[in-house]
């Protein structure tokens, strides 16, 4: 929102305390995807196998929407730079929504992993390590949402445009960065399930 100077012939920007607003989307998006998250729990208890080492489906989902989110905040990039503020803002806007399926789907997963593995009585360090590592990447993953509601809201207040969108743009490297360490958990995992198989 823009107030003319009575000393500049230019706009100068109001401001205003993003403290609310970013306290009310923090609110709703993760109330949003935890309740997400035990409908999936709710819905798919009892339909995993009582297996050592067990793939969650979720986590391809989640791997799908954590791409998703990556490309759509490297679109928002482009969009800045350019000065399309609507499309820069609905991709930030696409980017979060895709940030609360990851956290439902991700959740439901870890459930399912931790439920299963319970349900054999016993302790495999395979699986425990695959926790582990898909809890820190979840903690880092909070961070990253935190980020982006923080760059949407300043968004809507036209703090970003061509000449300033380094926060956008570390925005989005930390979802890349995200998303390559995600890819290497799923190997970690990947080689524990054919250590498994074989």
């Amino acid at each position: 929102m823009y107030i003319r100077s009575p000393t500049t012939a230019g706009p100068i920007r109001r401001q205003r305390s993003i403290v609310p607003r970013f306290a009310l989307l923090t609110i709703t998006v993760f109330g949003t995807g935890g309740l997400l998250a035990a409908g999936l729990i709710l819905m798919s208890q009892g339909t995993f196998p009582a297996v050592p080492i067990y793939f969650p489906r979720g986590f391809v989902f989640s791997t799908l929407l954590l791409i998703a989110g990556s490309v759509t905040l490297q679109r928002a990039v482009s969009y800045v730079r350019v000065e399309k503020q609507r499309s820069f803002r609905r991709c930030l806007v696409l980017a979060l929504g895709t940030a609360v399926l990851f956290l439902a789907v991700q959740g439901e997963g870890l459930w399912a992993l931790v439920a299963s593995h319970a349900r054999m009585n016993e302790t495999a360090d395979a699986v425990t390590f695959i926790s582990v590592l898909a809890t820190l990447h979840g903690m880092h993953f909070t961070l990253a949402i935190l980020f982006l509601e923080y760059i949407l809201v300043r968004a809507w207040d036209d703090a970003y445009d061509h000449e300033y969108y380094w926060g956008v743009s570390a925005c989005a490297v930390f979802w890349h960065f995200l998303a390559i360490v995600w890819g290497g958990i799923l190997g970690v995992f990947g080689i524990a399930w054919m250590t498994y198989l074989g």
